[in-house]
């Protein structure tokens, strides 16, 4: 091709690209029709002071629940995913039970990092010093991230729009909202302009004349703003038991004494349901796949979340939930993975508990309930570990 030519075409391809970025643009804008209201007030009244919050299905008390939890800095809250269940021993029952300290758990199956990243951006105002926990299991370096249905689930339109009015945070972090719902617009039934704002915002943001359209547009979207009261909670807190670790020991040799039918330490009702192939009678093995975990899109999702809880001064510590090595093999192909991770949160300076085990020498039994869920034993030590990290 001679250079005439070529630069005829580089022109011609430079030209096509403006004219599709500024057609998409201004499509978005037609899409969107009449403006909205400029600010939405939310208002109401923290209820929620143990115990768990699965999602905001109910609605607006459950956003302010959400907001509520961050701007109480006496409390202790938890994200986590399929883990926090009911056990006795969970901190989000034993802390305001036993100890009079408040603890709040949010989330269920399928509560990864990115969902979590989303909603402490919507809480963005309340996050300094609020005490926040990551409870991460290695199991999710095996999905592609978050999914849609979660980010559906657990990021509820109102938080979005928060976020898109909150100029103290940087587009660099409002743009991986838009990447995610470009990669997943197909598997979102009519998506609104809401999402639509997002994905065009991120789709050209190397465009600075359209990225200024934008900013001008975004004022067609109406802001959030939520006034909550907290609880004041009067009762003083109380310590540790000084026996604690005795009664760890003793619940860890019930839980292991309890376990009668199997020598991969999976509580007896979990093992005969799920575990053992009902076709052969013998049990199935786990695998870890094969897969550059290092790189994974829930790992830089992972990043991401850290990022901004060290960015936004948040009070923040990580659970490194363990698999039952019993029960999975080629587990050691997550450590370059967890090794990451715990480099990046020493980096960080964020407190962390790993309880992963290398290798299954190094797995203690009890830790866990079934192949991969917490068990009472488990609870205990993190109880330790977030009792050490936040109550003074």
């Amino acid at each position: 091709m001679s250079r005439a030519k070529k630069i005829r075409f580089q022109a011609f391809a430079f030209a096509l690209s403006c004219l599709l970025s500024f057609g998409l643009v201004e499509l978005f804008f037609l899409i969107k029709g009449k403006s909205e209201e400029k600010t939405t007030l939310i208002s109401g009244n923290q209820t929620l002071f143990r115990g768990t919050q699965a999602n905001y299905a109910s609605g607006i008390q459950a956003e302010i629940e959400w907001i509520a939890a961050l701007k109480n800095k006496k409390n202790i809250v938890l994200l986590g995913s399929s883990e926090l269940g009911t056990l006795p021993r969970s901190p989000y029952l034993e802390f305001p039970d036993s100890l009079n300290i408040p603890t709040i758990g949010f989330g269920h199956a399928f509560h990864q990092s990115f969902s979590m990243y989303c909603q402490l951006l919507a809480g963005r105002e309340q996050l300094k010093d609020a005490k926040v926990c990551i409870v991460f299991s290695p199991s999710w370096l095996e999905t592609e991230g978050t999914n849609v249905q979660a980010f559906l689930e657990f990021v509820p339109i109102n938080f979005l729009r928060k976020i898109i009015h909150d100029d103290t945070i940087s587009n660099a972090l409002k743009h991986p909202i838009g990447e995610f719902i470009y990669r997943n617009e197909h598997l979102i039934d009519n998506p609104n302009h809401i999402y639509k704002f997002f994905k065009n915002s991120a789709l050209t943001k190397n465009k600075p004349y359209i990225q200024e359209k934008l900013e001008v547009y975004k004022n067609n979207i109406s802001s959030v703003h939520y006034d909550v009261k907290t609880l004041d909670s009067k009762k003083s807190q109380k310590k540790l038991p000084e026996n604690y670790q005795t009664q760890m020991n003793i619940t860890k040799n019930e839980f292991i004494q309890s376990v009668t039918n199997n020598s991969i330490f999976v509580n007896n009702a979990y093992y005969s349901e799920y575990v053992i192939d009902r076709k052969t009678g013998k049990p199935r093995i786990g695998q870890v796949q094969d897969s550059d975990y290092l790189n994974c899109q829930e790992m830089k999702d992972f990043l991401l979340l850290i990022e901004i809880l060290q960015h936004f001064e948040v009070d923040a510590s990580v659970i490194i939930q363990p698999l039952n090595n019993y029960h999975y093999q080629g587990s050691e192909k997550l450590n370059p993975a967890i090794q990451s991770i715990e480099k990046n949160l020493k980096v960080r300076n964020i407190p962390y508990l790993n309880l992963f085990a290398y290798n299954k020498q190094a797995f203690e039994p009890a830790v866990l309930t079934d192949i991969m869920h917490l068990g009472n034993y488990g609870w205990m030590k993190i109880n330790q570990f977030l009792y050490n990290t936040y109550v003074p």
